[in-house]
């Protein structure tokens, strides 16, 4: 996870949009709701913050 913490906002921001256009890809093909979005980003959100602390 400190990888892609580090990673992404090294990219450029065209390749962060594709970055984040294919993720949309895939989670539209794994049908993700926007529950699941939510529960993801608010989870990745407390190990984010717990590693910064």
């Amino acid at each position: 996870m400190d990888e892609a913490v580090n990673w992404f906002p090294s990219l450029d921001r065209d390749t962060q949009r594709a970055v984040l256009q294919e993720v949309v890809r895939y989670a539209m093909q794994a049908q993700v709701t926007a529950e699941d979005g939510r529960n993801g980003l608010a989870g990745s959100s407390r190990r984010l913050h717990s590693r910064l602390a």
